[in-house]
């Protein structure tokens, strides 16, 4: 991905000290031997790739749809199978230059594959795209109580930002079933809590 044409210090810092997560993958397509038929690199998209990506499958759902009849067929799949075909045109790269893209005609390419394909692409984008966070799921009790320290001393930076909602409803999970041992241990019970948040 080419850096952006004019960016301020501060952004300029952010993109020469950090990078993007990444993962290179087999292409989901095998031949008879069971062989990958070729590698991926898999990167994730910008905020701005990301809108273009959703607009031009919103475009392309439009134009297939155009003077068809209307049935019970629900056009969301369509949807989703375009923008995926869309952000994958854009996330696949060659995974010896990834500068270069892995589909050299874009989206054309994209949708020459397969559904299972592009899901099974998808999946590993999306993967990719948490990379960068720890996984609440697999952090130890001593990280989990550091986020806690976090909270208790810096709600306010709104650290959850920077985790997906599966790991906040994770940590939530967690944080709940200490806060019932520890009533537990002190001998109160659930029952003396409220009942309702709202």
């Amino acid at each position: 991905m080419a850096p952006p044409a004019k960016v301020g210090r501060l952004m300029a810092q952010v993109i020469a000290r950090g990078r993007l997560p990444f993962a290179v993958v087999d292409f989901p397509r095998y031949d008879e031997t069971g062989e990958a038929a070729a590698r991926v690199y898999l990167r994730p998209l910008t905020q701005a790739e990301q809108d273009l990506a959703r607009a031009n499958a919103a475009a392309y759902v439009a134009h297939v749809l155009s003077g068809k009849q209307k049935t019970e067929w629900r056009p969301e799949e369509l949807e989703d199978n375009a923008v995926a075909a869309e952000m994958l045109a854009v996330s696949c790269r060659d995974p010896d230059d990834p500068a270069k893209p892995f589909f050299e005609y874009g989206v054309v390419e994209t949708r020459e594959c397969t559904t299972d394909e592009l899901s099974m692409l998808f999946q590993s984008y999306n993967a990719v795209r948490e990379k960068a966070y720890p996984s609440l799921r697999e952090m130890s009790e001593e990280e989990m109580w550091r986020w806690v320290r976090v909270l208790e001393e810096d709600a306010q930076q709104f650290p959850f930002s920077r985790v997906s909602r599966s790991r906040l409803e994770a940590f939530s999970v967690w944080a709940a079933r200490s806060l019932a041992s520890l009533l537990a241990v002190s001998g109160t019970t659930s029952n003396s809590l409220p009942r309702s948040l709202f």
